[in-house]
């Protein structure tokens, strides 16, 4: 399945924790967050949610099944703007490195918890603290949820803009006393 890439970029001077609270009832939401915010490290910092597809399981031989299973996924251009403008991402579990090293478990499996968990994000946002940019792209396959995250964003950012503008009107004037 061949797509191509959706982008738009908006004027960004806040933080990523606070980008993630718009999308916090979203399934499976990750925050990639970078802390240092240096040009060559730390550049970007990555938000996505509602992944098109997730995989989890005990599988040790998860790495070639996720090879298999997303290769069909391929962008026409990549984007310059971001290294990251779709993809999978997950984690592996400490227990999963032990099945790869052949360690044998100990401890009892009694959480039964998956080894891995890894989703396909087809709309991935991406701060760019250099350029103080919020960079939304998305896959041509998923252009209406890329809609719905643009018109949250544009509300959200006319709803920041609103409470400044009126925590400023209302302490105008104020007399404080003590």
């Amino acid at each position: 399945m061949k797509n191509s890439l959706l982008i738009k970029t908006f004027d960004f001077h806040g933080d990523a924790i606070d980008l993630m609270g718009v999308f916090k009832n979203r399934k499976k939401l990750f925050c990639l967050d970078s802390s240092l915010h240096r040009a060559r490290k730390g550049r970007y910092s990555f938000i996505g949610f509602d992944p098109s597809d997730w995989i989890e399981g005990k599988n040790p031989n998860v790495l070639n099944i996720l090879r298999k299973r997303f290769n069909p996924f391929k962008i026409k251009t990549a984007s310059s703007l971001t290294p990251f403008p779709a993809g999978f991402a997950g984690c592996l579990s400490y227990d999963y490195g032990l099945t790869q090293e052949r360690i044998k478990l100990q401890a009892h499996d009694d959480l039964k918890l998956p080894l891995y968990g890894f989703g396909f994000y087809d709309c991935i946002l991406t701060i760019d603290h250099k350029l103080k940019k919020l960079i939304v792209t998305g896959l041509s396959s998923s252009s209406i949820k890329f809609d719905r995250v643009i018109r949250v964003l544009n509300s959200f950012r006319s709803a920041q803009w609103s409470v400044v503008r009126i925590k400023r009107i209302s302490m105008k004037g104020l007399d404080f006393q003590s």
